[in-house]
């Protein structure tokens, strides 16, 4: 794990702590605002997927692009090759 944080950038890691955050919310049931934010972002990367679909099938297994764009949306896309 810690070999996984030293090679990842600080917007990734960023990304992972709001999304532990926004699970966390969502399982305490928290304030509904937070989980429609979440409702929100997870729609944004799945349009962002299908936008970018060609470009993730051919830089890795489209599974794996799938879950990945999910969670980090564009910040994954950039690190893709064009």
């Amino acid at each position: 794990l810690r070999l996984i944080i030293i090679f990842m950038d600080k917007g990734k890691i960023i990304t992972i702590f709001l999304w532990l955050a926004l699970l966390t919310n969502f399982l305490l049931n928290g304030y509904s605002f937070f989980n429609y934010f979440a409702l929100m972002l997870v729609s944004i990367h799945f349009f962002e997927f299908l936008i970018f679909f060609k470009r993730i099938a051919r830089s890795s297994d489209v599974s794996d692009g799938f879950v990945l764009t999910l969670v980090f949306g564009l910040l994954h896309i950039k690190d893709l090759k064009k």
